[in-house]
Protein backbone atom coordinates (compact mmCIF):
# COMPACT_ATOMS: atom_id res chain seq x y z
CA UNK A 1 0.00 0.00 0.00
CA UNK A 2 2.82 2.40 0.79
CA UNK A 3 4.30 1.90 -2.67
CA UNK A 4 0.97 2.90 -4.25
CA UNK A 5 0.85 5.91 -1.93
CA UNK A 6 4.34 6.92 -3.03
CA UNK A 7 3.22 6.82 -6.67
CA UNK A 8 0.23 9.09 -5.96
CA UNK A 9 2.31 11.60 -3.99
CA UNK A 10 4.77 12.05 -6.85
CA UNK A 11 1.94 13.70 -8.81
CA UNK A 12 0.81 17.29 -8.38
CA UNK A 13 -2.66 18.27 -7.23
CA UNK A 14 -4.93 17.73 -4.26
CA UNK A 15 -6.69 14.74 -5.86
CA UNK A 16 -3.50 12.70 -6.02
CA UNK A 17 -2.59 13.88 -2.52
CA UNK A 18 -5.90 12.57 -1.16
CA UNK A 19 -5.49 9.25 -2.99
CA UNK A 20 -2.00 8.96 -1.50
CA UNK A 21 -3.37 9.80 1.93
CA UNK A 22 -6.02 7.09 1.55
CA UNK A 23 -3.52 4.36 0.63
CA UNK A 24 -1.24 5.31 3.51
CA UNK A 25 -4.25 5.24 5.85
CA UNK A 26 -4.92 1.66 4.73
CA UNK A 27 -1.24 0.88 5.32
CA UNK A 28 -1.50 2.08 8.91
CA UNK A 29 -4.57 -0.10 9.46
CA UNK A 30 -2.43 -3.04 8.34
CA UNK A 31 0.36 -1.95 10.70
CA UNK A 32 -2.10 -1.79 13.59
CA UNK A 33 -3.34 -5.27 12.77
CA UNK A 34 0.24 -6.56 12.58
CA UNK A 35 1.08 -5.00 15.96
CA UNK A 36 -2.07 -6.72 17.39
CA UNK A 37 -4.57 -5.27 19.86
CA UNK A 38 -3.25 -7.12 22.91
CA UNK A 39 -2.73 -5.62 25.38
CA UNK A 40 -5.24 -2.93 24.44
CA UNK A 41 -3.91 -0.26 26.84
CA UNK A 42 -6.64 2.35 26.23
CA UNK A 43 -5.15 4.70 28.82
CA UNK A 44 -2.04 5.10 26.68
CA UNK A 45 -4.16 5.76 23.61
CA UNK A 46 -6.05 8.53 25.44
CA UNK A 47 -2.78 10.14 26.52
CA UNK A 48 -1.30 10.01 23.01
CA UNK A 49 -4.37 11.53 21.34
CA UNK A 50 -4.76 14.16 24.08
CA UNK A 51 -1.17 15.32 23.60
CA UNK A 52 -1.55 15.40 19.80
CA UNK A 53 -4.77 17.43 19.90
CA UNK A 54 -3.29 19.89 22.42
CA UNK A 55 -0.12 20.45 20.40
CA UNK A 56 -2.09 20.88 17.17
CA UNK A 57 -4.45 23.40 18.78
CA UNK A 58 -1.51 25.39 20.18
CA UNK A 59 0.16 25.39 16.78
CA UNK A 60 -2.94 26.78 15.09
CA UNK A 61 -3.35 29.47 17.75
CA UNK A 62 0.25 30.62 17.38
CA UNK A 63 0.33 30.35 13.58
CA UNK A 64 -3.30 31.02 12.66
CA UNK A 65 -2.22 32.92 9.54
CA UNK A 66 -0.90 29.76 7.83
CA UNK A 67 -4.43 28.45 7.28
CA UNK A 68 -5.25 31.29 4.88
CA UNK A 69 -4.12 29.08 2.00
CA UNK A 70 -7.06 26.79 2.79
CA UNK A 71 -10.47 28.30 2.13
CA UNK A 72 -14.01 27.12 1.46
CA UNK A 73 -14.61 23.42 0.82
CA UNK A 74 -10.89 22.81 0.48
CA UNK A 75 -10.44 23.71 4.12
CA UNK A 76 -13.13 21.25 5.24
CA UNK A 77 -11.94 18.47 2.92
CA UNK A 78 -8.32 18.81 4.00
CA UNK A 79 -9.31 19.07 7.66
CA UNK A 80 -11.51 15.95 7.53
CA UNK A 81 -8.93 13.90 5.62
CA UNK A 82 -6.12 14.92 7.96
CA UNK A 83 -8.19 14.08 11.05
CA UNK A 84 -8.96 10.58 9.76
CA UNK A 85 -5.40 9.93 8.65
CA UNK A 86 -3.89 11.34 11.84
CA UNK A 87 -6.15 9.09 13.91
CA UNK A 88 -4.79 6.04 12.07
CA UNK A 89 -1.20 7.32 12.05
CA UNK A 90 -1.09 7.86 15.79
CA UNK A 91 -3.09 4.67 16.20
CA UNK A 92 -0.19 2.68 14.77
CA UNK A 93 2.12 4.49 17.21
CA UNK A 94 -0.25 3.58 20.05
CA UNK A 95 -0.10 -0.10 19.09
CA UNK A 96 3.69 0.05 18.82
CA UNK A 97 4.10 1.35 22.39
CA UNK A 98 1.16 -0.48 23.98
CA UNK A 99 3.36 -3.25 25.40
CA UNK A 100 5.91 -0.89 26.94
CA UNK A 101 5.69 -0.63 30.72
CA UNK A 102 9.18 0.79 31.38
CA UNK A 103 12.20 1.99 29.41
CA UNK A 104 13.93 -1.36 29.77
CA UNK A 105 11.25 -2.83 27.49
CA UNK A 106 12.94 -0.95 24.62
CA UNK A 107 15.82 -3.41 24.91
CA UNK A 108 13.57 -5.82 23.05
CA UNK A 109 14.56 -5.59 19.37
CA UNK A 110 11.07 -5.85 17.90
CA UNK A 111 9.58 -3.29 20.28
CA UNK A 112 12.41 -0.84 19.62
CA UNK A 113 12.09 -1.16 15.84
CA UNK A 114 8.32 -0.64 15.95
CA UNK A 115 8.66 2.46 18.11
CA UNK A 116 11.43 4.02 16.02
CA UNK A 117 9.58 3.21 12.80
CA UNK A 118 6.29 4.78 13.86
CA UNK A 119 7.98 7.87 15.35
CA UNK A 120 9.90 8.50 12.11
CA UNK A 121 6.72 7.89 10.09
CA UNK A 122 4.95 10.57 12.13
CA UNK A 123 7.85 12.98 11.63
CA UNK A 124 7.94 12.36 7.88
CA UNK A 125 4.18 12.88 7.49
CA UNK A 126 4.21 16.08 9.52
CA UNK A 127 6.96 17.54 7.33
CA UNK A 128 4.99 16.55 4.22
CA UNK A 129 1.69 18.08 5.38
CA UNK A 130 3.26 21.30 6.66
CA UNK A 131 5.12 21.79 3.38
CA UNK A 132 2.09 20.94 1.24
CA UNK A 133 -0.58 22.99 2.98
CA UNK A 134 0.94 25.42 5.46
CA UNK A 135 4.49 26.69 5.01
CA UNK A 136 6.86 26.07 2.12
CA UNK A 137 9.99 24.30 3.39
CA UNK A 138 13.11 24.51 1.21
CA UNK A 139 14.20 21.05 0.05
CA UNK A 140 11.43 19.50 2.13
CA UNK A 141 11.64 16.28 0.12
CA UNK A 142 15.06 15.52 1.61
CA UNK A 143 14.04 15.15 5.29
CA UNK A 144 10.67 13.72 4.22
CA UNK A 145 12.21 10.88 2.20
CA UNK A 146 15.02 10.18 4.67
CA UNK A 147 12.67 9.83 7.62
CA UNK A 148 10.07 7.94 5.57
CA UNK A 149 12.36 5.25 4.15
CA UNK A 150 14.18 4.88 7.47
CA UNK A 151 10.78 4.37 9.11
CA UNK A 152 9.88 1.67 6.58
CA UNK A 153 13.23 -0.02 7.21
CA UNK A 154 12.69 -0.09 10.96
CA UNK A 155 9.13 -1.40 10.57
CA UNK A 156 10.41 -4.16 8.28
CA UNK A 157 13.12 -5.07 10.80
CA UNK A 158 10.49 -5.33 13.55
CA UNK A 159 9.34 -8.69 12.16
CA UNK A 160 12.76 -10.33 12.43
CA UNK A 161 14.93 -11.19 15.40
CA UNK A 162 18.76 -10.78 15.54
CA UNK A 163 20.76 -13.81 16.68
CA UNK A 164 24.10 -14.16 18.46
CA UNK A 165 25.75 -14.93 15.10
CA UNK A 166 24.56 -11.65 13.60
CA UNK A 167 21.87 -13.20 11.41
CA UNK A 168 18.14 -12.54 11.53
CA UNK A 169 15.38 -15.05 12.08
CA UNK A 170 11.63 -14.64 11.80
CA UNK A 171 10.05 -13.11 14.89
CA UNK A 172 7.63 -15.33 16.81
CA UNK A 173 4.80 -13.33 18.41
CA UNK A 174 3.58 -14.14 21.91
CA UNK A 175 1.67 -17.43 22.03
CA UNK A 176 -1.53 -17.79 24.04
CA UNK A 177 -1.94 -21.31 25.37
CA UNK A 178 -5.36 -22.92 25.63
CA UNK A 179 -4.35 -24.93 28.72
CA UNK A 180 -2.29 -24.02 31.81
CA UNK A 181 0.26 -26.73 31.01
CA UNK A 182 2.06 -26.90 27.69
CA UNK A 183 4.68 -29.44 26.59
CA UNK A 184 7.80 -28.20 24.82
CA UNK A 185 10.37 -30.79 23.69
CA UNK A 186 8.82 -33.31 26.06
CA UNK A 187 9.05 -31.01 29.11
CA UNK A 188 5.89 -29.77 30.84
CA UNK A 189 6.02 -25.99 31.40
CA UNK A 190 3.45 -24.53 33.80
CA UNK A 191 2.18 -21.21 32.48
CA UNK A 192 -0.75 -20.51 34.84
CA UNK A 193 -2.66 -19.12 31.88
CA UNK A 194 -0.02 -16.47 31.15
CA UNK A 195 1.42 -15.59 27.75
CA UNK A 196 5.15 -16.03 27.15
CA UNK A 197 7.39 -15.30 24.19
CA UNK A 198 8.55 -18.44 22.44
CA UNK A 199 12.26 -17.63 22.84
CA UNK A 200 11.80 -17.12 26.60
CA UNK A 201 10.09 -20.49 26.92
CA UNK A 202 12.93 -22.27 25.21
CA UNK A 203 15.41 -20.66 27.60
CA UNK A 204 13.36 -21.93 30.55
CA UNK A 205 13.25 -25.43 29.05
CA UNK A 206 17.04 -25.43 28.56
CA UNK A 207 17.57 -24.44 32.20
CA UNK A 208 15.18 -27.16 33.35
CA UNK A 209 17.06 -29.74 31.31
CA UNK A 210 20.39 -28.62 32.76
CA UNK A 211 19.05 -28.96 36.29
Amino acid sequence: MSVIGDAFLTQDGDVFFFFGLTTFALAHIMYMKAFTLRPLNLRRAIKIYAICVTLFALYLLINHHVTRKLTGMRLYAVGFACIIYSTLLYGSFWRAVARITCLTDLKDWNTLMKCLGTVLFILSDNILVINHFLVSIPYAWVPTMITYYTAQLFLALSVVQPTSKGFFTCYSPPVQYSSPVHAINGVNLKTNGNTFRLRDELKVVEKMKES
